[in-house]
Formats: C-alpha cells, structure tokens, sequence
C-alpha cells in the first residue's frame, strides 16, 4: 500500500549497510509527487528577473498553493504587514520565521535564458549550517548554502550567492526553506 502523498516537496535519501557495517546514503532528491494548482502572482503582477524578487510579494492563493506553512497561526501580528490576510509572518523586507519543510512560491518573468548570479538575503540559521533551496517550475535549480551562526537575528542582513540557470519567460520560483530563518528575498543578475 502506497502512502499518500501531498503536493509539497519532498526529501527522499536512501541509505544502505553493508555486511562489515559500513553505512553510505544517495545524494538527497527533492520531489514534489502530484501537480500543484498553479498558483498566481500577487497582484498578477509577475516579478521581473533580472531584478529583485521581493520576499512579501509571494503568490495569491494561501496555504498548499503560494506556500506551505507548518503553524496554524502567526507568530509576529506585526502592524506593517503587507499581507494581513495570510498565514506566513512578513514584512515588505522579509517572510519568517519559517521552518524546516516550508515553502513559498514567487511567479517570475525571466527576460532572457541564461546563467545568473543569484543572491539570497536572510536572517542567519540557529546554531548549524544548513541551506535554502531554489526550484524552477518543481525542478530543483540551485541551493544557497547557510553558514551556521551564533544568534538568530530577524533583519536579513546576510547574503549567499549561486549561479543558476534559468530559462526564459514565466516561471515559478519555489523558495525551500530547510531550517528556521528569515527569507529577505533573492536579487538576479546576468552573468554576461
């Protein structure tokens, strides 16, 4: 009997033990097992890449459609928030606190196919390193590495950078959050 499955990303890794007691495990692979509805942009606005794809500007639709949330409610009822109506916590530079297995969506217009330099902005992890995974229409595209920190702060004043390839034309970008951070949005620029 086959376990059911949602249509949120998942970590699949598989491990083997040898007869000496060796233990090796595969290279994790991120799936997401049925389609999703497509989600919307905000505003039906699109964001342009090259460019900024601003945090709070995450698709329309709630809860399985522009984003996974793992708590029922907020945790900062913050005045200056930009989307009162939805469930993630942000603010017009950052969207956190979120957790590991969280995501958010972003629909994107890329203006040529190509490789960019892609810089993610964030509030620094708890304690251990970790990263931030970047999808492609479902695809996985890149992960910005996480370097551990001693505080957690909210002002997403630290930066990661990857280079990815992205094709042209409307997409979405599926931010995969793998542990407790503030997301301060990720900044394209081509890389010719």
């Amino acid at each position: 009997r086959h376990p059911e499955l949602d249509t949120y990303p998942h970590v699949f890794v598989a491990f083997a033990k040898t007869r000496s007691g060796k233990i090796a495990q595969s290279a994790p692979v991120i799936r997401i097992p049925a389609p999703a509805p497509v989600p919307a942009a905000f505003e039906d606005r699109p964001q342009a890449i090259p460019g900024t794809v601003e945090p709070w500007r995450f698709d329309v639709g709630g809860q399985g459609r522009a984003y996974h949330k793992l708590l029922k409610k907020k945790l900062h009822q913050r005045a200056a928030n930009p989307r009162p109506d939805e469930k993630l916590d942000c603010s017009k530079t950052w969207v956190g606190v979120t957790y590991a297995g969280e995501w958010v969506n972003y629909t994107v217009d890329v203006a040529a196919a190509g490789r960019y330099a892609a810089t993610a902005s964030f509030a620094s992890p708890l304690m251990s390193a970790n990263d931030l995974a970047l999808l492609v229409d479902g695809r996985p595209a890149g992960a910005f590495p996480l370097p551990a920190e001693r505080y957690f702060t909210f002002s997403p004043s630290r930066q990661s950078t990857i280079e990815v390839d992205l094709p042209s034309g409307r997409h979405v970008l599926t931010v995969l959050f793998k542990s407790q951070i503030g997301f301060g949005g990720i900044s394209f620029k081509a890389k010719n």
